[in-house]
């Protein structure tokens, strides 16, 4: 008759005299009158897979504060990066204030909106690090799509006409309209 088996995990010290981490599975085995003949049994080192999975957890854990840390710094600093970019937008409008001949107006304008451009991806990147540090304020504000494809007609129109792509915007376009998200 023999007994169901049984799992324990358990150190055991081997002939070199290092410390081992075992699971251990072992059942007794009885003869025909019922007595306890012998244990029969086996133990698997994991000592190696416990360290993995202890320097596993260490890294997840360090990888988290450095991704918080991360958060927190964007999402503190989003005055600091935001204040230089409106600061080049600001001299560029003057630019265009002054006399410039129509290449020159064309190069000033280029600029503009490739550094209105680079803010909204900041903008964004900011806003990203907001939501994910738990900083972010929703508010219901109106969108005019009519500016909002007009500066992304402006933005690829140039690279699409030298791969010779024609971009259509419908008629309905043209009909500024404020649209509040949800």
């Amino acid at each position: 008759m023999n007994k169901s088996v049984r799992n324990f995990e358990s150190s055991i010290i081997s002939k070199k005299g290092t410390i081992l981490q075992c699971i251990c599975n072992i059942r007794l085995i009885h003869d025909g009158r019922g007595r306890p003949r012998e244990i029969e049994g086996v133990a698997r080192d994991v000592t190696a897979l416990i360290k993995t999975n202890e320097e596993l957890k260490d890294a997840k854990e360090l990888a988290e504060r450095s991704l918080k840390v991360k958060e927190l710094f964007l999402a503190n600093m989003s005055h600091e990066i935001r204040t230089p970019m409106n600061g080049i937008i600001g001299v560029i409008d003057l630019l265009t204030g002054t006399h410039l001949d129509s290449e020159q107006h064309d190069y000033v304008n280029t600029v503009k909106k490739s550094s209105e451009t680079l803010l909204n991806i900041l903008n964004d990147i900011l806003d990203l690090s907001k939501i994910e540090a738990g900083k972010m304020e929703l508010k219901r504000v109106p969108a005019n799509t009519h500016d909002t494809l007009d500066k992304l007609y402006s933005l690829y129109i140039q690279q699409a006409r030298s791969k010779g792509i024609k971009i259509y915007l419908p008629g309905e376009r043209r009909r500024a309209r404020a649209h509040f998200g949800r």
